[in-house]
């Protein structure tokens, strides 16, 4: 193929994979197969042109699409129920959470009819139905719904509930909506559940004022309630609620609502016991204003356990059998890297930054030293803090981690992605980033098209781990959260763990338990490394595991191998109060 034609060829994959993730792979292998060795500026200047305006196209694409994409990929992720209902109080749509509460097994059933409420309260709803079936203009209504605690009992709790229209939440819906639905019902959390003004205030950046009347709303109050709490007019609430909907980024009030409604800002007490266990995200303010985010599982009197995450991945990373880690006297604390999830940016320039962070938020948390845990890429990090502070990391645990020293390139049987990738994104990171930028929006568009390509990336072991049903709706969940504020951070992460790490992994004292399995011959590199360099370390080789089983399944029977509570107790100065399903900003 002549080079005119190899450009042409380039070009038409550039664009291609603005609408099609498909070509993502093909279109890495071509671009670096045209620009190694180029010397030709104007070539390099004209590919990263295209690549630029291939990536603003699938952008605008991603974003025409993205109320359909949330719908699609994070409406059954969402704890609260999400309900479509037709003008004769007939169920045409509803998410996962929805059809738990319905006692309906799956949307194959539907339509059917609305069971839940007491007869007043159905006889409401079928009211106002009538209204919005008439098209007849009808604000949201407010009001207490009887839902049965569990599919087998007779009891019954009052759930705050909002009734939408459905042209005031069309945008939540594009292309999913039947065409016979006229409202969405959405359940909320209890009633007599106290907002968290404060934290509310911080996370929105809201002023105590709109703190509290956006507190409200989300806790069913009309704005006449509002209004005479605060010896109000109307008129000025909602000027104030114009305020908030700017400052939120939410065009109606409705949409407000349900923001508040998913954000973490209120526990509801849970009727069940031991079994249930809660993951509380937390915001801490740093010295530089940078803001830092965790997630924390468990009782935080227990000993503490830190998870350094994989790349692709944030504070939403954790073993599915969560309450069996629990168990066993742990609670688990999930950091974010700068730039991933809620991280504010910028990107660390070393890894040896995020050491520093690990210190402040232990000393924050009042924990002298803790048990780290670090998966693939996350590994380094962890490395990082264990060399930088060897008195704050009691043991590691390193599943599957990078190594230094090691090109992916050159090891025998690597795929392509691992051979390749990473030279790209050192010797051209403009190209990179935006071809990254492509495969994001794609990925968000068409989630599980997306993964199902992506698990062509791993190992077979990997691969079918990560193709099981309760894996999978994980780990999408977080790699769409991990690049809320774009790919950068992952980028950098690239980067970081495939370059000179800029520390001596040979000068770390504490105890390193090296985990790995069978079938990726790039682990299985990295593991001799590793066991090379670190003068105190013990090898874990796992014959039919992969990272994705150790991670998501085996993790809490891994630990208990380790016999970590039996080597003596975390030293643990008393920790500072930390409320339940709060996102908390709090000062280094």
């Amino acid at each position: 193929m002549s080079p005119g034609q190899d450009s042409q060829k380039i070009i038409e994959l550039i664009y291609g994979a603005a609408t099609n993730g498909e070509l993502y792979l093909e279109l890495v292998e071509n671009l670096k197969g045209q620009i190694d060795g180029q010397e030709n500026v104007n070539t390099v200047n004209s590919l990263l042109a295209h690549l630029k305006q291939s990536s603003e196209i699938s952008q605008k694409f991603f974003e025409s699409q993205q109320s359909q994409v949330l719908y699609n990929t994070l409406a059954d992720q969402l704890p609260f129920p999400i309900i479509l209902l037709d003008e004769n109080a007939q169920v045409t749509l509803a998410n996962e959470s929805a059809l738990k509460v319905l006692n309906i097994n799956s949307v194959k059933q539907l339509p059917a009819a609305l069971n839940i409420g007491n007869d007043k309260q159905k006889l409401q709803i079928a009211k106002q139905l009538k209204t919005l079936g008439q098209h007849t203009n009808s604000d949201a209504q407010t009001m207490l719904l009887d839902i049965p605690v569990n599919r087998h009992s007779s009891e019954a709790a009052s759930l705050l509930a909002m009734l939408s229209p459905i042209d005031q939440v069309q945008s939540m819906y594009s292309g999913n909506v039947p065409s016979t639905a006229v409202a969405a019902l959405f359940l909320s959390q209890q009633p007599n559940v106290a907002i968290q003004y404060e934290q509310l205030q911080n996370l929105y950046k809201l002023t105590p004022t709109e703190a509290f009347i956006a507190g409200k709303l989300a806790s069913a109050y009309s704005t006449e309630q509002i209004a005479q709490m605060r010896n109000s007019t109307v008129a000025t609430i909602r000027n104030y609620i114009k305020s908030i909907l700017q400052k939120t980024g939410t065009a109606k009030q409705q949409e407000l609502v349900s923001l508040l409604l998913r954000s973490p800002l209120a526990h509801k007490p849970s009727v069940a016991t031991k079994s249930q266990w809660i993951a509380r995200d937390h915001i801490l303010e740093l010295h530089d204003k940078r803001l830092l985010s965790f997630r924390v599982y468990g009782d935080t009197n227990q000993t503490p356990l830190v998870l350094c995450h994989a790349s692709l991945s944030c504070r939403l990373e954790a073993p599915i059998h969560m309450q069996s880690l629990l168990d066993q006297g742990y609670y688990l604390i999930v950091p974010e890297r700068a730039g991933f999830g809620l991280s504010s940016m910028p990107v660390y320039s070393t890894m040896l930054d995020f050491a520093d962070d690990m210190e402040r938020l232990l000393d924050h948390l009042k924990i002298e030293s803790a048990y780290f845990i670090g998966s693939l890429a996350g590994g380094c990090f962890a490395l990082a803090v264990a060399y930088a502070y060897p008195a704050r990391v009691k043991e590691l645990m390193l599943i599957e981690s990078f190594a230094p020293f090691v090109e992916p390139s050159k090891i025998k049987g690597a795929p392509f992605f691992y051979r390749h990738f990473p030279q790209f994104c050192h010797a051209w990171p403009r190209m990179a980033l935006y071809a990254m930028r492509l495969s994001m929006f794609e990925f968000k568009r068409k989630p599980d098209k997306s993964y199902r390509h992506l698990l062509g990336l791993f190992n077979d072991v990997d691969s079918r781990y990560l193709a099981l049903e309760q894996i999978q709706s994980r780990a999408k969940w977080q790699a769409i959260e991990s690049v809320r504020q774009g790919v950068e951070a992952l980028l950098h992460d690239i980067i970081l763990t495939t370059q000179e790490w800029g520390f001596d992994v040979t000068k770390i004292v504490c105890p390193c338990h090296i985990f790995y399995g069978e079938g990726d011959p790039v682990a299985t590199e990295f593991s001799k490394k590793l066991k090379q360099l670190l003068p105190n370390n013990m090898a874990h080789f796992y014959k039919d595991e992969g990272f994705a089983s150790m991670l998501f399944l085996s993790l809490p029977k891994l630990i208990r191998t380790l016999d970590w509570k039996q080597n003596g107790q975390t030293l643990k100065a008393q920790s500072p109060s930390i409320r339940e399903g709060v996102l908390m900003r709090m000062n280094d």
